[in-house]
């Protein structure tokens, strides 16, 4: 027994720390990759729910009130910006209303827009 000096133990010890640190930070890493992922979602949900609004063919120009999208059991307002473009087709001049659908929230990471 005078010649044990308990050196195997110590380095299953730190073996086992360092296998704890490497665990806990992939973890972490896994936790945030997920809620990425998640707020993608979400965004990929609002902005095809904004293009189906856009494409519906009724003009969402000065309506009240503002069209509301439902994410996630939530009601979310949408916010309508239009603006007159003069253009030029085949000589004559045309006025072109461009509407832009944005909302803002959250669980969206902030603002998402369709239809610049």
């Amino acid at each position: 027994y005078n010649y044990q000096k308990g050196s195997t133990l110590l380095e299953a010890l730190v073996a086992l720390v360092l296998t704890s640190i490497i665990a806990l930070g992939g973890a972490l890493s896994i936790g945030k990759i997920m809620q990425a992922h998640r707020q993608s979602n979400i965004q990929q949900i609002a902005v095809n729910k904004l293009r189906v609004l856009l494409q519906s063919g009724s003009s969402l120009c000065g309506i009240t009130p503002a069209p509301n999208i439902t994410i996630n059991n939530q009601s979310l307002n949408v916010t309508v910006t239009c603006t007159n473009q003069a253009t030029t087709v085949k000589g004559a001049n045309v006025t072109i209303t461009k509407t832009v659908l944005s909302v803002t929230d959250s669980s969206l990471g902030g603002e998402v827009k369709v239809g610049e």
